[in-house]
Parts: structure tokens; sequence; C-alpha cells
């Protein structure tokens, strides 16, 4: 009996659930679309590419779909950026060619990718573009230099963003910056399908399955997770990263996602972020009072042990 035991496969790990301050439950945005992609072109030309800001998963949803969805008709079914690049604004899709598509490299018609955006909670997103902030500029102040403070004060954060060295664009905060960027994909009549990057990580396999169906794909008979750090210095990324684990437990804790922020700060947030659809959509709005209790708790079970605010 011992010997059997031994012999018997591992039971596979149960997922850890989504935190309940993201409600109950995997979301999406324009699934309503998929079938309409679907429905205008063949099987061979399904063809979709992640999108989304930096510090979204965009990686996490490349790999996740490389690992589980396969397609049944020959084709070059996924591009694993848009071909007007996947960190780039929706208007810019037939106007800019990302560089794999340059003068005489294979060009797609734009209107035969499906994108599929990553969103995240502009909480937790913020504090991850002051770790890699790529080609975005928006630390003014000390504070925003020190990792114990950053992005506060959020009111100072103005954000000069360079999709291309010769084209800045303008935001007048991180939160701003957050919904012009998403809205142009919510007010699209293009179709797309936006997922919660809090999904692809603590209900992977049900997000993956709602993607791959999305865009004509079929999944694998056993789901296989990531483990491991996805993003790929050779395609440009550098600086901190989280691997799975690490991801999962920082993700997990409100006090991580309110941490560093104030009440102006979360005002801010909720008033400039609660503009866009996907805010109260996606489950990323909050109360600030609530917020700022539990920031309260932790000091009093803790300790204050974080910096001084408003350091400039």
């Amino acid at each position: 009996e011992r010997a059997e035991a031994a012999a018997a496969p591992p039971k596979p790990m149960k997922e850890p659930a989504l935190p309940p301050f993201y409600g109950t439950g995997a979301r999406t945005f324009g699934e309503e679309t998929c079938a309409d992609f679907r429905g205008s072109r063949p099987p061979h030309l399904y063809r979709w590419s992640p999108a989304g800001m930096f510090n979204c998963g965009t990686n996490t949803l490349l790999n996740l779909m490389h690992l589980n969805c396969n397609f049944d008709a020959t084709g070059r079914h996924t591009l694993w950026q848009a071909p007007w690049g996947k960190h780039n604004p929706h208007s810019w899709r037939g106007r800019h060619w990302a560089p794999q598509f340059g003068e005489g490299a294979w060009r797609p018609d734009p209107d035969s990718i499906f994108p599929v955006v990553v969103t995240k909670d502009p909480a937790t997103w913020m504090k991850s573009m002051c770790r890699n902030q790529y080609e975005s500029r928006f630390k003014h102040v000390r504070s925003h230099h020190d990792p114990e403070t950053c992005p506060s004060p959020v009111a100072d954060t103005r954000v000069t963003m360079r999709y291309q060295p010769d084209k800045p664009s303008y935001y007048d905060n991180l939160p701003d910056f957050w919904v012009r960027w998403h809205d142009e994909y919510v007010n699209t009549t293009h179709p797309r399908l936006v997922v919660r990057f809090e999904d692809l990580l603590f209900d992977s396999e049900k997000t993956i399955s709602t993607v791959c169906a999305c865009v004509g794909g079929k999944m694998r008979p056993r789901f296989t997770q990531e483990e491991i750090v996805s993003k790929d210095k050779t395609l440009g990324h550098y600086g901190p990263v989280n691997d799975r684990a690490k991801a999962l437990r920082l993700y997990s804790s409100e006090k991580h996602r309110f941490d560093h922020y104030d009440r102006d700060d979360l005002e801010l947030l909720k008033a400039v972020a609660g503009r866009s659809h996907l805010f109260k959509a996606m489950g990323y709005d909050f109360d600030v009072d609530a917020a700022l209790e539990t920031q309260r708790r932790r000091r009093l079970l803790f300790g204050n042990a974080t910096r001084g605010r408003r350091r400039r």
C-alpha cells in the first residue's frame, strides 16, 4: 500500500482564490465582439495579439495562450504584439507599424487582428510603473524616486510618454494616463476583448479558456500554468520583475493595494479613474475611507515602520 501511495501522481495544486476586494469570478469587457470577429473570416485567418499598457501582464497572457490554446486550421494565428504596437494607443491602428512589420516585412491587414487587451487595477499598476517606468516619465518630486513612497503625491505625476522618440504624448497624471489609454479600446467599434491581469493570475484557466474560445482556438486537454518570470529582456524589458509566486503574494494583499497612498492620492485616483467605464466594470472601484482604514489597521498590527509622508 505504501508503494502504491508513493507511485500515485501528485494531486494538482488548487488555484489561489481571487481576492474578495476584486469581486467574485473573472470579468471581461467586449466579449460580445468575439463572434463577430470569427464570423467575418475563415478559420485560417483567425489572428489575435496581446495589447496593454506597460506592466499589465501582456507577456503572461501570450505565454499562457502558447501553453494552452491550439488552432485547428493552418495559419499564423498568434502575433506577439499588435501590428500598431501592443503598448501604443488604439488610435495608432493602421497609422503605425511596429518594428517587425517594418518596410519590406510581412504586414497583416490591421483589421484582421483581434487585440486582447490586459488591464490592471490602477492602484497597483501605478506602483508597478514606479518600479519600471519604461518610456514614460512622471517622477518629478523626491518622493517619486523612493520605492517606499512612489507614486505619492499622485497629483504631481504629470506624464510624458514617448511611444516613439519623436512622438511624445502628455497626460495630467498617472490615473489620467490609465483612463485615456484604455478608453480608446473601450470606445472603438472594432472587435476586441479586455481581460483583467488579476484574473490571469488568480483564475488563469477560466480566463485563458475565455480568450482561446473568443479567438477561435481550442484548449488543450490539461491546463499548464506559467510559474516563471514572463518578461524577456531581449524584447526591451528591464528592471525588477515578479515571478508568479511573488505576484500572488503581492496582489492578494489589500494592504499592498493601498500602501503608499494618502487621502488626497486615493480621492484623485477614484475621481479620475472613475471617468472610465472599465474602473467599475472590472471591479476596481473602492471606498476611500475603507482603504484608509485598511492602512490604519495594518499600522496598529505591525507598527508604523513605513516612511514619512510627503517628502519632496
